[in-house]
């Protein structure tokens, strides 16, 4: 994977990208207050519904009789959105209790867990320029399966563990764990994790220094990029030169952010970038003036209500 564009004066043909994870009912309780939205990739498709106009967006995901009505109705204004490849099921899927604590940490608890993707669910993602892969649930696809999609799919790859880094109770409790292939992901282009999470598969704390050892460690799979996300301080990503750079960037101020779905925007943010052939560190920045941007907002309501303004947003931090 080459970053930047090869021939800066050519136009780039409008890309076409999978996003494949799941959708969640959620019930946030912070502070005492219980909000219902929905989310999980919802906020992909619509941070990249915006980013890239042009472009032809495709979810992959399995739609209970709890998501999908209202999934249309959100997105009804997101005219680049493809459907064609989501899955109706006639259960629940995915109604998420998610309790922040008052240490930073949050309980999750999991009801209606969707089933994992089969290569033919996944098959229509090979026409594709990119595939955007957001751990949500957890098990959206299988280390073997990633595998064979990485072998099969010549675009770009973007991987955000998330929830792969997350077991499940038999009573719907969220926990951390790390599993036995996770590192199968890292043939991802580009892989994108948060500080706790980064924190757990590389067992030390972070730091720039750390995270290059990291890379080092894991120098022979295909990741061109490594990005480690840091909330309200930005984001710190480790690339592939002629030998390893790491470039970091600041996030803007947000006066009590709303951190729900800025992991999804960053993602968006620094894939749509590279899609429209930028250097990793302008990539960089976009993706964490993105993230900041959706934590102005509480819920996909919301996001999608002031998407208008995520552009002009953008443009005046440049």
């Amino acid at each position: 994977m080459n970053f930047g564009l090869q021939n800066p004066g050519c136009e780039l043909a409008p890309p076409e990208i999978a996003v494949l994870g799941s959708i969640n009912e959620d019930f946030i309780i912070h502070k005492g207050k219980q909000k219902h939205s929905y989310g999980g990739i919802l906020y992909n498709l619509a941070a990249l519904s915006v980013l890239l106009p042009n472009a032809r967006i495709t979810p992959f995901a399995f739609l209970g009789k709890n998501i999908w009505p209202k999934a249309g109705k959100l997105t009804r204004d997101l005219t680049n959105l493809d459907w064609s490849c989501a899955q109706k099921l006639k259960r629940k899927t995915n109604q998420v209790r998610l309790v922040y604590l008052p240490n930073s940490e949050k309980k999750e608890m999991l009801k209606h867990p969707v089933p994992k993707f089969s290569w033919e669910d996944l098959r229509p993602a090979l026409r594709t320029d990119a595939i955007l892969l957001n751990f949500i649930s957890g098990w959206e696809i299988s280390p073997r399966l990633f595998q064979n999609l990485r072998r099969k799919h010549t675009g770009a790859i973007h991987v955000d563990l998330h929830s792969l880094l997350l077991g499940i109770r038999k009573n719907g409790e969220r926990f951390r764990q790390v599993p036995k292939d996770w590192h199968c992901f890292l043939n991802a282009d580009f892989v994108q994790m948060n500080q706790r999470e980064w924190e757990l598969v590389a067992g030390m704390p972070f730091s720039r220094k750390n995270l290059i050892r990291f890379c080092r460690r894991w120098g022979r799979k295909k990741w061109q990029a490594m990005i480690v996300t840091l909330a309200e301080i930005g984001a710190v990503l480790a690339y592939r030169k002629k030998t390893l750079a790491a470039i970091s960037c600041p996030a803007p101020r947000v006066k009590n952010p709303e951190q729900t779905g800025a992991g999804d925007f960053f993602a968006a943010g620094f894939l749509s970038s590279i899609l429209e052939g930028k250097h990793p560190e302008k990539a960089l920045r976009q993706a964490v003036c993105a993230a900041s941007w959706k934590c102005r907002y509480e819920g996909i309501e919301s996001v999608l209500k002031h998407k208008h303004e995520l552009k002009r947003f953008l443009t005046a931090l440049k």
